[in-house]
Parts: C-alpha cells; sequence; structure tokens
C-alpha cells in the first residue's frame, strides 16, 4: 500500500527531527549550565579579592591610624557584601537551570519515544498487509491481481493440506438449532461413508441454510479431494431400545 508507505516515511522523518531536537537542546543547555559555572567561578574569584581588600583596609585603619582613608574603607566592605549577594543568586540560578534542564529533556525525550510509537504503529500495519496462511499445505487458488484493493473479508487465497479435509454440510435453518458441537456425524463421500463430528456451527444464516462444519475423522478413501459434493447425516440425539414399525404405505 503505497500511502502506508509514504506515512511510515513521514513517521520516520518526524522521528529523526525528534532525535536531532534531543541532542540539540542536551548540547544547548550543556553549554549555559558550563556558562553559568564559570560565572560563578569569576564571582567567587572577584568576591575573594574583594575580601582580601577589605581586610588590608581594615588592618590599615587598625594599626596605622590614617593610612585608610573611611571612604575606602567603607567601599571594600560594600564590594564584599556586593560580590556575596551576586554570588549566592547566580548559585541559585544554576539550581534552577539545572533543574529546568531534566524538565526539557525529559520533554524531547518524550516526543522522541511518542514519534518511534508512530514508526512501530506504522511499520507493524505494513507488516499486517503480508498475509500468511495459517496452516501448512498447497496453494489451491489465488485470487488477487497485482495493485489490486480488497476489502476486508475478502478471500484472498486457498490453501489445502493434502489428506486432511472437512466437511461443510448446509442444513435448513429450521432444523439447526438443534445442531451442536460434538455431534456424530456420518459423512457420504459417494460411496465411501466417513465418521466424523460438529466442529462448528455458522452464527448467520444464508438462503435459509446454515453452514456446520464437519471434523472427518480417520483415513480418507482414495480420490478423496477438495471440493467434493458430499452428504452428510448429523446424529441429534439417541433412544437404546426402541421398536420401529414401519407404517403401510396405504394408511
Amino acid at each position: 500500500n503505497p500511502d502506508e508507505n509514504l506515512q511510515l516515511l513521514t513517521a520516520q522523518e518526524a522521528l529523526a527531527q525528534a532525535e536531532q531536537n534531543l541532542v540539540t537542546v542536551r548540547a544547548n543547555l550543556e553549554s549555559q549550565k558550563l556558562a553559568q559555572e564559570a560565572n560563578i567561578a569569576r564571582v567567587r574569584t572577584q568576591l575573594a579579592l574583594a575580601e582580601r581588600n577589605k581586610a588590608t583596609f581594615e588592618s590599615l585603619d587598625q594599626t596605622r591610624k590614617g593610612l585608610a582613608s573611611e571612604n575606602e574603607l567603607k567601599a571594600a566592605r560594600e564590594q564584599v557584601v556586593e560580590l556575596s549577594t551576586t554570588l549566592n543568586i547566580e548559585e541559585r540560578r544554576l539550581k534552577l537551570m539545572e533543574s529546568s534542564m531534566a524538565d526539557q529533556i525529559a520533554g524531547a525525550e518524550n516526543t522522541v519515544n511518542s514519534n518511534k510509537g508512530v514508526v512501530h504503529l506504522r511499520r507493524d500495519r505494513i507488516a499486517g498487509l503480508n498475509v500468511k496462511a495459517g496452516i501448512d499445505g498447497q496453494l489451491q487458488s489465488l485470487s488477487l491481481e497485482l495493485g489490486q484493493w480488497i476489502n476486508s473479508g475478502t478471500e484472498l487465497a486457498r490453501v489445502a493440506q493434502p489428506g486432511r479435509f472437512k466437511a461443510v454440510l448446509r442444513v435448513p435453518e429450521s432444523q439447526a438449532k438443534d445442531v451442536v458441537v460434538g455431534q456424530k456425524v456420518d459423512v457420504d463421500l459417494h460411496p465411501a461413508i466417513v465418521k466424523g463430528r460438529v466442529m462448528r456451527v455458522d452464527p448467520i444464516s444464508q438462503n435459509a441454510t446454515v453452514e456446520v462444519e464437519v471434523a472427518l475423522e480417520g483415513e480418507m478413501p482414495q480420490g478423496a479431494r477438495s471440493d467434493l459434493t458430499v452428504d452428510g447425516t448429523i446424529e441429534i440425539d439417541r433412544l437404546p431400545d426402541v421398536l420401529f414399525v414401519q407404517r403401510p404405505g396405504n394408511s
């Protein structure tokens, strides 16, 4: 089906794009994280330098009055406070970034997994177009042409196993109510009669008859082949010790 093949191709392209987007998201987020970590390291260095400057000015102010002005000492202290606050903010920003990274990567991964599911579905649909017989046997007929469109339920082919047959009897719908699975059947293959058992009763009536499938038991006579016309007698019940008297013809 060319439509199914086209939809599979579209799904595969969407999957490839989603996978590429996942790689891009991971790379961008990792790059942003590294840049933020570098910024934090730079602020820490600046804070350490500011703390040393503040300690120097405080030492000069305590040991040698007048060597450090009040304005210089105040500026050094304010710079330490500012850089400490900046470092705290940048560290909080890094934590927020790491939390956001996990959510963004999870979203991209979900998109990839969703597209993988679509691809698997399309492949299964295409694989479902490859119809295989449920049994090993010989191909008897093939009712298909190249490129043909078919409806669901249409017979595609017929496969038979040599030596294994079933009989299909048509029972009047007025009598089909008495037929159940497991009942004994005598199937007349003309001239041989073969024993069998009811294995399926069609729930649908067609042309005032119901199809009854019979599993044949024992060896098949020579000349038995598929599509033979047969007659069958289904044993509905058996009554022992019954006296049967033929009715006279003129009564």
